[in-house]
Formats: C-alpha cells, structure tokens, sequence
C-alpha cells in the first residue's frame, strides 16, 4: 500500500479477501520506498493511485511504465496525449487508451477517486480544459464582478 491514505482501502480489501478465504498481508510504506520496490518488481501487488494527468498516465502507462507495463500502441497514445494542446483532441485520445486498456488491462481498478470542491459562486471558467484539474489551468479562472 503506498501511503497512509491508502491503507483504510488496503485493510477493506484485506477483510473482503479473507472472507473468501484469501489471506493477504498488508504493508504500508512511504511512497519512495513504493516506488522503489515497484521499480524493481518487488511485488506480488501493488495498492496506490495512478492519477489521470497526463505525466500520471506516462509514469504509469507509457514507454518507460513504472509497473513494467509494456504495449506498444498504448505507450504512443499516452505520449501523443501527453504533447496534444487541443482539449478536444486530447479527449479523443485519452478514449482511444481507455479502449485499449480496456482490451490490455494493466491494473485492477478497485474504486475511483471521487474528490470535491468548492469555491465561491464568483469564481468562473472552473470547467478545466483539461478535462483533469482546476489547478492545472488557473489560467482560465477569474472573478465575476457582482
């Protein structure tokens, strides 16, 4: 489990292993030990977060995967989806790789990442072209004059 934030998801699915008579052992570390011990494949499985930004999806994903995930076609899309400038054109392209992880799945995902926010009702252009993170595009943010 990388990180303590993980590691209520970690002994959850611990619980639901067990009820169906699979043990697992459960070892949470800082994530620079995680990555270092994912890096070397020194692990049966791997409980942490892949982000869908686009260096999450190349750190993960691409031609050089820290989960030795290796494919081809996948590995060009993440690299044509991480140097794309046009939203809409990179949306297509984030769909084209979930289509193939789809077919060639990598991972198991066990439960999305649900977040939430909150800002004030004068804050506009909080839709992100990105399509990712406010935060990545503050740029497009300002204040309504009231």
């Amino acid at each position: 489990v990388e990180g303590s934030e993980l590691a209520g998801a970690g002994l959850l699915l611990q619980d639901q292993l067990r009820r169906v008579g699979i043990a697992m052992e459960l070892e949470v570390n800082e994530r620079t030990v995680t990555r270092d011990r994912v890096r070397a494949g020194e692990f049966d499985a791997y409980l942490g977060a892949i982000g869908n930004a686009p260096g999450g999806l190349h750190r993960s994903f691409g031609a050089e995967s820290r989960l030795r995930y290796r494919n081809a076609a996948v590995a060009r899309l993440v690299e044509e989806a991480r140097n794309e400038p046009h939203p809409e054109l990179r949306d297509r392209l984030y769909a084209r790789i979930g289509e193939r992880l789809r077919e060639d799945p990598p991972v198991m995902w066990l439960f999305p990442q649900v977040g939430m926010r909150a800002a004030h009702r004068r804050v506009r252009g909080l839709r992100s072209p990105d399509r990712v993170s406010e935060i990545l595009s503050l740029r497009h943010l300002w204040l309504e004059d009231l």
